[in-house]
């Protein structure tokens, strides 16, 4: 009965497909949240630091150390850069790790939006199956009662597919969105850098 009432065999591998993508969603709201909200005094701390004596990651909070900012702020407390090509790939480096970082389940995300409507589908199937079996049974009422629940089964696994993929989806170019941007400020944090590094270099020398 209960397997009936949420789309059957096919409705319950829905249903953790939906748990899956609904902790993954609020995990990256969580992680999104702390990014945006702690960006620009990160960057600031970065700029300022940057080429410091004392480093970077001594002026930033331990909570803070997870934040994608201090990617770079590692990198470059690694060692004294002897030169801007040295800079310039280390930045690289830095970017690529944060590509990374931002992208994190975005592939089991695509890959419940892809297989929600198939799962939805394959309970459809099952459940018009199941009306057809009902239509061998002798007694009218017991007919009508089977082929009604398998009617009722393929249409809440359909629906319920087609949910969870609409949601997911939804968050998913969300994410994406979020992500272009956080690559556009890291990007700008990192000319940044590089102009100031050219700048230090320059008083440095005409001094």
């Amino acid at each position: 009965m209960f397997l009936s009432s949420i789309g059957g065999i096919a409705g319950a591998a829905l249903l953790l497909v939906s748990l899956f993508s609904l902790t993954i969603i609020i995990e990256r709201c969580f992680f999104w949240q702390s990014t945006i909200r702690k960006q620009k005094s990160l960057s600031d701390i970065v700029i300022k630091n940057c080429f410091s004596e004392h480093g970077i990651m001594e002026n930033i909070r331990e909570n803070d150390r997870g934040h994608l900012v201090t990617i770079i702020a590692k990198q470059l407390d690694i060692y004294k850069m002897d030169n801007l090509e040295e800079l310039n790939e280390d930045l690289d480096l830095s970017l690529k790790i944060i590509e990374e970082r931002l992208k994190k389940h975005d592939s089991v995300l695509a890959t419940i939006v892809a297989i929600s409507p198939l799962l939805g589908l394959l309970g459809t199937v099952l459940g018009l199956i199941r009306s057809m079996k009902g239509l061998t049974l002798t007694t009218l009422a017991d007919s009508n009662l089977s082929v009604m629940a398998g009617i009722s089964e393929a249409l809440i696994s359909t629906a319920f597919g087609l949910t969870i993929a609409v949601v997911t989806l939804i968050a998913t170019n969300f994410f994406r969105g979020l992500r272009r941007g956080e690559l556009r400020k890291m990007r700008s944090l990192a000319k940044t850098v590089q102009r100031k590094y050219i700048q230090d270099r320059y008083i440095t020398v005409k001094s």
